[in-house]
């Protein structure tokens, strides 16, 4: 895209230009850490989430705020538009993953079952399914529609800081605190394969549009490409 959005400690959401590598619009309004923003799929809307306990729309040409969403009790890490835009899944410190009306601001669903804080959250394509990853190391996948639970994915032993759908939603990919890049069945709920290289914790992890290759980032200050078919290390990046 044409725009950039980036999140950081003293507050402010920061709109760039990717062409010229200028800032287009600074919004502010979070009371401390912003820790996560998304794009709404028509580029118009920008969420943002923060420390403040708030999920923040806001109207990215224009930089005003839209909605504050507020409804967790403590931090939201992260947030996600299902497909369409209509509605808005934000993950917080208290343990559930709420969808909101991004409409008229009003809460649609509170998905709860992790045990400690909800990390990171991504809406598989169509939007009919929902992935949560958290402190207690479990992966949990939703159905949209009625906010009930379809599976849990048990494999990492501690934090699962990111998770992330491939294009086709047929496989999720998440990341760890025990170094490890986990790959699942998302119609089985079975781990496909383990991707281990990083030295210390996964913090990020995204496919390529075909789904065939993953990055991940770690602590360690490297960028891993894999190979998601084989499951091998494609690149390291460092520097």
């Amino acid at each position: 895209g044409a725009s950039l959005a980036s999140t950081g400690q003293a507050g402010p959401v920061r709109l760039w230009d990717t062409a010229a590598g200028e800032a287009i619009a600074v919004l502010s309004g979070h009371q401390g850490w912003v820790w996560a923003c998304a794009f709404a799929p028509e580029g118009a809307r920008l969420a943002s989430a923060g420390s403040d306990g708030t999920v923040r729309l806001w109207d990215t040409a224009t930089g005003e705020v839209l909605a504050v969403l507020a409804g967790h009790q403590g931090c939201v890490w992260a947030c996600t538009f299902v497909p369409g835009g209509a509605r808005l899944a934000s993950a917080g410190q208290d343990g559930a993953v709420r969808l909101w009306d991004t409409a008229t601001g009003e809460v649609l669903a509170v998905l709860s079952g992790h045990q400690g804080a909800v990390l990171a959250c991504a809406a598989a394509p169509g939007g009919a399914r929902l992935a949560s990853a958290g402190q207690d190391g479990a992966v949990r996948l939703w159905d949209t529609a009625t906010g009930t639970a379809i599976a849990v994915l048990p494999g990492h032993p501690r934090r699962v800081w990111a998770c992330a759908f491939t294009p086709d939603g047929t496989r999720l990919a998440s990341a760890g605190s025990d170094g490890a890049v986990r790959l699942w069945d998302t119609a089985t709920g079975k781990a496909i394969a383990v991707l281990s290289g990083h030295q210390g914790w996964v913090l990020a992890c995204a496919f390529a549009p075909g789904g065939a290759r993953l990055a991940s980032a770690g602590s360690d200050g490297t960028v891993r490409l894999w190979d998601t078919a084989t499951g091998k290390a494609i690149a390291v990046l460092s520097g």
